[in-house]
């Protein structure tokens, strides 16, 4: 068996999987599920790999309060 180093440069420490799991929790980041980076949430592509990652869809009651949120906006 090898020993385990702290500073592996190939494995995540206790430290960095905290601290990624933070940014995930907080809404900060998503992971690409392609290449299992740290995104920006607001990303729409993944700046590591070229992935595309488009937003989920809204379900009913959010499209019809986008939809009338806008209507009410709009001059006639």
């Amino acid at each position: 068996m090898y020993p385990y180093f702290s500073n592996n440069p190939y494995g995540a420490n206790s430290k960095e999987a905290t601290t990624e799991k933070n940014k995930i929790e907080s809404g900060e980041m998503r992971k690409c599920p392609e290449c299992a980076e740290l995104v920006i949430r607001e990303a729409r592509i993944c700046r590591f790999c070229g992935y595309k990652l488009y937003p989920k869809p809204l379900i009913q009651e959010q499209e019809i309060e986008e939809f009338t949120r806008k209507q009410a906006l709009r001059p006639n």
